[in-house]
């Protein structure tokens, strides 16, 4: 019989977590996932840290992204929250864990230097580069390439970003509109359609070689997002 040191209790947190979600968003989409065994197999064979991303549309992408990987140990994943949702978060146990909370517009040294810990510990990281739903505010950030640079630098490795298209097939997708009974009966099809590994080497022979650094980073981000708008 195993110790109870030997349980991984955030890991079974995880794990119910992933399931209460994927309940939740059974019953408001008809959900179809494509690519989840090449993110577990790149785990198990090369046991190394990946980067989950997506394009922002919608606050249901926050619960369709872990949905989309699986509650597994090798598709676990701390995410990074924009810091107005911290509070919401507060009382969750092992919230610590699996949510960094930044402030988009201005990120602090810390909170990069956490994330880039935590890809050379392993641990996956889930970023939605857009940082928001709203679309007079969304810019795709640079904060990604930044912290698998710094990742790579110190593991001397390649880090794999793998993209997910949150894909609509059929029916309404975002805020709700009309009668809450409409909103709650409705049934849209959605494809998780998670992509090929992608490494910055090849983001960077795609985009310009004499921009600045900070330019150059900008134009990676947005190229690794219509790659997933691709997929």
């Amino acid at each position: 019989m195993s110790s109870l040191k030997s349980i991984n209790i955030p890991l079974i947190f995880y794990e119910s977590m992933v399931w209460l979600l994927c309940r939740i968003c059974l019953f408001f989409f008809r959900i179809k996932i494509q690519g989840r065994e090449k993110v577990i197999e790149w785990k198990k064979k090369n046991k190394i840290s990946f980067v989950a991303i997506a394009r922002h549309r919608s606050l249901w992408d926050a619960g369709l992204m872990p949905v989309a990987f699986g509650g597994s140990e090798y598709t676990m994943m701390h995410y990074v929250v924009k810091s107005t949702l911290k509070p919401y978060f507060r009382q969750i146990p092992f919230f610590n864990k699996f949510f960094t909370f930044i402030n988009r517009e201005k990120i602090k040294l810390s909170s990069i230097e956490r994330l880039t810990n935590f890809l050379i510990q392993g641990i996956n990281l889930a970023i939605f580069p857009e940082g928001t739903t709203i679309p007079d505010y969304k810019e795709a950030k640079r904060g990604v390439i930044v912290i698998i640079k710094k990742a790579e630098q110190k593991l001397r490795i390649q880090i794999p970003i793998f993209p997910l298209n949150i894909k609509i097939i059929k029916g309404f997708y975002g805020k709700p509109k009309g009668r809450w009974q409409d909103y709650l009966l409705r049934r849209v099809n959605i494809e998780l359609k998670i992509g090929e590994p992608i490494f910055l080497k090849e983001l960077e022979k795609l985009v310009g070689q004499d921009l600045l650094r900070k330019d150059k980073e900008e134009e990676m981000v947005k190229l690794l997002l219509k790659k997933a708008d691709q997929i």
